[in-house]
């Protein structure tokens, strides 16, 4: 339903653990998209490094 949601150009607000973060990041493009991440401390940066990338 995202990708449906993402290819009629529309923004989406996702929240995604983040143990799905990789599958998630593999299947959805960037554009549009907002993520709301719950992390621990100390992993900000290597998580926000993460997302950069994609």
């Amino acid at each position: 339903m995202l990708k449906r949601i993402q290819a009629a150009g529309k923004s989406i607000v996702v929240d995604v653990p983040l143990e799905e973060l990789e599958p998630f990041i593999e299947r959805m493009r960037p554009e549009g998209l907002f993520l709301c991440l719950g992390v621990e401390p100390g992993q900000e940066t290597a998580i926000l490094q993460r997302v950069l990338r994609w």
